[in-house]
């Protein structure tokens, strides 16, 4: 297992592996709801439609996407009909992470970019570079005006989405950052690095607002 995602009720699990295969489980029965074979190579995350809703099971509405090291994200209804593939990145996928708003996703790539596609026409609007190895996290805000990428050259890249620019770097960590993600209140942000620690942001300040050591190995 690589990833996990609650869906946006709870209700359900979705769960990526190495197989390839991404299991939909029921969260208060834990029976497994829907088998979903994604990709033919190892799954790297797997993340849900933030308007997701299981009645809408024949639809041809995306409610999850998975990301591949066969450098593909592709598009999944809750019914496991396939409904697209976004084809570009030249390297394995890291992490996959849905737009708030719904009709984007971000991906994170080892070809040292991230990318933001528009879901319903499968095309690229952003392809951002500015980290020297590897992009594995990529979180949005609240409001979705604003995402943060982690790298494995050591820094989270704050960038303005609505202008595509990079607006800061949060710089401390001694090694590879392994995981991103905003605080619900939009401006402070999480990072878990190779160096075994923890740190928070405070984007007003632009500064480091806590470190938090307690680890002894890396946090992913």
């Amino acid at each position: 297992v690589v990833s996990c995602s609650f869906s946006p009720s709870d209700e359900y699990i979705a769960v990526a592996s190495w197989s390839g295969r991404a299991k939909l489980w029921c969260t208060k029965t834990l029976e497994v709801k829907r088998t979903i074979h994604a990709h033919e190579d190892r799954l790297t995350c797997v993340t849900w439609h933030p308007s997701f809703d299981a009645a809408f099971e024949e639809s041809k509405t995306v409610h999850l996407a998975t990301g591949s090291v066969d450098c593909t994200a592709r598009l999944w209804s809750w019914s496991g009909a396939r409904l697209g593939s976004l084809e570009g990145h030249t390297d394995r996928l890291a992490r996959i992470a849905m737009h708030p708003m719904g009709a984007h996703l971000g991906t994170c790539s080892f070809d040292r970019t991230w990318r933001l596609w528009d879901l319903e026409r499968g095309t690229t609007i952003l392809e951002q570079e500015g980290h020297s190895r590897p992009v594995y996290g990529l979180a949005f805000n609240s409001d979705g005006s604003l995402a943060v990428s982690g790298g494995l050259d050591g820094y989270a890249r704050v960038w303005d989405l609505r202008t595509g620019r990079s607006i800061s770097v949060l710089k401390g960590h001694a090694k590879a950052i392994l995981a991103v993600d905003f605080s619900p209140n939009g401006y402070l942000v999480a990072t878990g690095s190779e160096d075994h620690t923890a740190r928070v942001y405070d984007l007003r300040k632009m500064e480091t607002l806590s470190i938090l050591p307690g680890h002894h190995s890396l946090i992913s």
